[in-house]
């Protein structure tokens, strides 16, 4: 699949990068399977947005029933943002947009 994208394609997948135009290939290779896919309908024709979570799991902060860092019974919560978003139409990068954490 790889060698299938243009040098150009190649050098940003290479750096986790992608581009307006880029195939859905290329978007996958570049970042990986998305956590989430949602198809909608931008000005009447059939899109994709693919989205990308980033899991955070807070410091400890010695809630009351924590006895410090030691606490093996102390499971922290994780929080869950979506991080990126990419939409495609006709199987092209038409919008990208890094997202950050409310």
């Amino acid at each position: 699949m790889y060698q299938s994208l243009s040098p150009r394609d190649q050098a940003l997948v290479s750096q986790g990068q992608i581009r307006p135009g880029m195939s859905m290939d290329a978007v996958w290779l570049a970042r990986g399977k998305p956590d989430q896919k949602i198809p909608n309908n931008m000005d009447g024709r059939a899109t994709e947005t693919w989205v990308y979570l980033r899991y955070e799991t807070p410091p400890s902060y010695g809630g009351p029933y924590s006895y410090g860092p030691f606490d093996w019974s102390y499971i922290p919560p994780k929080f869950v943002h979506p991080s990126r978003g990419v939409t495609f139409a006709n199987g092209r990068v038409v919008f990208f947009r890094y997202l950050t954490p409310p």
